[in-house]
């Protein structure tokens, strides 16, 4: 590879617990079968994993991602170039070295480490080739995220409708995480089967078997679960607090898509007050504050639940807004794009600053290059324009609840504010058909209004 001797006086040395936690996160994680293993991994990259050049994220980019990304083959290589590299810019610091204060027993940084190397080592972390072009750096939201996670105990909220980024704000922090050694299970409820939605015991035998798949683990339904005696919850309880036992570093719960569990007071009553539980656990009980959970989740919580037992009220809450122009403008720029400001303004304009809707634009710009962003505009509330998927998904949702085309045929026929229904309102937030002003609810960008608006919205539906 392209880098200096490591006779170089300038060369950091990498400390011998940050190398072997670089090598039990490989192993744990990223099994790549027998074509790559730790040892391959090592020969191949032997000279940074033995010491680093202190270089600016810049140079460090330029030396380094392009020669290990050319032999990353698949995404699970290029999350395991992806952490190298940003270990190397981490030790390449000496005040993060400063703060790092390793030990062979301890090798995560302290407590009151300084905030800036954090933010440094996020803005700056190296992103596959996808992340590049797809993905919107969002710092702020980013440092509220990565931040609480790093507390003991934490537990963090993310709520913004379909389709918003929530899945692949929480995925950018995680990889963070992930190279600095916390363990991190990463789960979405739509794998859940909807005859287990129904049984408390088999959701969270659920659960508990996607962890320990994720993890590595093994686990005996047949001897440690006796549901007959305990009960589902404290079988699932006995479960995390075994395993919490057993490790040194920080575990981190994200479960993704938990309005999922909402229509389902079977699951909802007992699971949602169990992650309270947890939660509070670990104000007074020292295993518990090396789990760390965050829920994702696209609507308000409609359910009822009792105030003293739900997790939706605790913990740090962060909802995903529109993009900014400036955050548009920097995708347009990420993507190579030669689009001027107007152009970008109309582009917002139309579909409010939609993550999803922006980014399918400007993606369909990059790969036809002959198609002007005026024609593509034309096109796009209709049956022929490139959001015709997009559109018709939420089309035939709608079809399956009249109330929901009733009340976004009054959004469209009054173009104002109005109040709606309450499961409604939250519904149509969920599905990103409405943004809420104060207790009432809009039509959330100009595309829908038209698109729905040629539809004859209440006639041929």
């Amino acid at each position: 590879m392209t880098s200096a001797s490591t006779q170089d006086n300038y060369l950091v040395n990498l400390p011998i617990p940050l190398k072997q936690q670089l090598q039990g996160q490989f192993e744990r994680q990223y099994k790549c079968g027998s074509r790559i293993s730790w040892k391959v991994f090592e020969q191949d990259w032997s000279r940074e994993l033995s010491s680093a050049p202190p270089t600016p994220p810049s140079v460090r980019a330029a030396v380094y991602l392009s020669e290990i990304y050319s032999k990353a083959r698949n995404h699970c290589e290029y999350r395991i170039a992806d952490g190298l590299c940003l270990l190397l810019l981490k030790i390449s610091y000496q005040k993060w070295m400063d703060k790092y204060r390793l030990s062979d027993n301890s090798p995560f940084p302290t407590s009151d480490r300084d905030p800036e190397p954090i933010k440094i080592a996020i803005a700056n972390r190296p992103q596959t080739k996808t992340e590049q072009t797809d993905y919107i750096p969002r710092p702020t939201l980013e440092n509220i995220c990565y931040n609480t996670l790093t507390q003991p105990g934490a537990l963090l909220q993310i709520k913004a409708p379909q389709e918003r980024g929530k899945t692949a704000l929480i995925t950018q922090v995680l990889n963070q995480l992930e190279t600095e050694g916390y363990l991190t299970v990463n789960l979405s409820l739509k794998l859940v089967d909807q005859q287990q939605f129904k049984h408390l015991d088999l959701f969270l035998k659920w659960l508990c078997f996607q962890v320990s798949q994720k993890l590595g683990l093994t686990i005996d339904f047949k001897q440690d679960w006796l549901e007959d005696i305990l009960g589902s919850k404290s079988c699932c309880n006995n479960y995390f607090q075994q395993y919490l036992t057993q490790i040194n570093q920080p575990l981190i719960l994200c479960l993704d898509d938990v309005d999922l569990i909402f229509p389902h007071p079977t699951i909802s009553n007992d699971f949602f007050p169990l992650l309270r539980f947890w939660h509070e656990q670990a104000r007074s009980c020292s295993l518990w504050k090396k789990l760390r959970l965050a829920v994702i989740y696209s609507t308000e919580v409609y359910i009822p639940l009792n105030i003293h037992q739900s997790p939706f009220n605790v913990g740090v809450p962060v909802e995903l807004t529109e993009l900014t122009l400036g955050e548009v403008q920097q995708l347009v720029y990420q993507k190579k794009l030669n689009l001027k400001d107007p152009e970008i303004h109309q582009l917002s304009n139309l579909v409010g600053g939609h993550p999803y809707l922006i980014n399918l634009a400007l993606s369909y710009l990059k790969t036809h290059p002959h198609t002007t962003l005026k024609k593509l505009l034309e096109t796009a509330p209709t049956s022929s324009g490139i959001y015709r998927n997009h559109l018709m998904k939420l089309f035939l949702n709608l079809m399956e609840k009249p109330e929901f085309k009733t009340a976004l045929k009054q959004l469209i026929t009054q173009r104002k504010p109005i109040q709606l229904e309450t499961l409604t309102h939250h519904k149509l937030y969920s599905m990103g058909l409405v943004k809420s002003v104060g207790n009432k609810a809009t039509i959330s960008c100009l595309l829908y209004q038209l698109y729905f608006q040629n539809q004859q919205l209440g006639e041929s539906l």
